[in-house]
């Protein structure tokens, strides 16, 4: 696969000799940077797919996973102040929906810089509590809990050995998911595009369109076809309207030139 380290934080996949925008990827709880894998093949050569690998998976999987959320949006935010010589753009889904948006918050904070656009898929609004935590399930509870989310496959579940390597770093993603929540009156200045799947049982469509209050600038809801992951089953579908929302962006900043 042709991926590149650019630093224990990203993964870039496929180089691209002059990138136009970059878009940094936010996994899912659970989930890695190669979720976002073939990403990078499938989009315009102006936009560079920058997926965002937290510790205690994949290439990191000797590292402790955080469970602090603001540590995680501080490293995060920190990483990719280094990264910002080109427009950027986030996209996080799950979980990753809430982190990317805290970090977007922490960059217009702290350091004066903003997303071009915030894609945020499949997560409620973030001031939601979780109604029905699981993180602080015992291993076997916890193992079995997991397979509403439909995020880890059957065949990983089942296997002890293989849980046993995983279930710390799944197990601190849901401590980050599940006893954070934004403030109910946080909002960014970049524009907010939604992502939801019409038949999402984990965030569900009403819950999901909150997310337009969170901004001070535009905002649009687009409605997929598919449950909680539909950024695997309707994926050519999602990077194309990804595709045209950073297109239309990159064109406006050119005709602004």
């Amino acid at each position: 696969m042709p991926n590149r380290s650019d630093s224990n934080w990203f993964v870039t996949v496929r180089d691209r000799e002059a990138p136009g925008i970059r878009l940094f990827c936010f996994p899912f709880a659970g989930g890695g940077a190669s979720i976002y894998r073939e990403w990078g093949l499938h989009l315009p050569p102006e936009i560079e797919v920058c997926a965002i690998q937290y510790p205690g998976r994949e290439n990191r999987i000797a590292e402790q996973p955080i469970e602090e959320f603001e540590k995680l949006v501080r490293e995060i935010g920190t990483a990719i102040e280094e990264k910002t010589d080109l427009p950027f753009a986030f996209f996080g889904h799950s979980l990753g929906a809430k982190v990317s948006f805290e970090t977007a918050r922490y960059l217009e904070r702290v350091l004066n810089k903003k997303p071009e656009i915030l894609f945020v898929s499949g997560a409620r609004a973030p001031h939601f509590p979780v109604s029905q935590p699981i993180h602080q399930l015992d291993d076997r509870a916890f193992t079995a809990a997991l397979q509403r989310y439909q995020g880890t496959p059957k065949a990983v579940l089942e296997n002890e050995e293989i849980m046993q390597v995983f279930l710390p770093m799944i197990r601190a993603d849901f401590v980050l998911d599940e006893t954070f929540c934004s403030d109910k009156g946080a909002r960014v200045t970049s524009p907010i595009v939604i992502f939801a799947g019409k038949e999402d049982q984990i965030a569900l469509l009403d819950d999901v369109r909150i997310w337009e209050r969170y901004t001070s600038n535009s905002h649009e809801m687009i409605e997929m076809e598919g449950g909680h992951f539909f950024l695997k089953d309707s994926q050519e579908q999602l990077l194309k309207d990804i595709s045209e929302k950073l297109m239309e962006s990159l064109s406006g900043r050119c005709l602004a030139c």
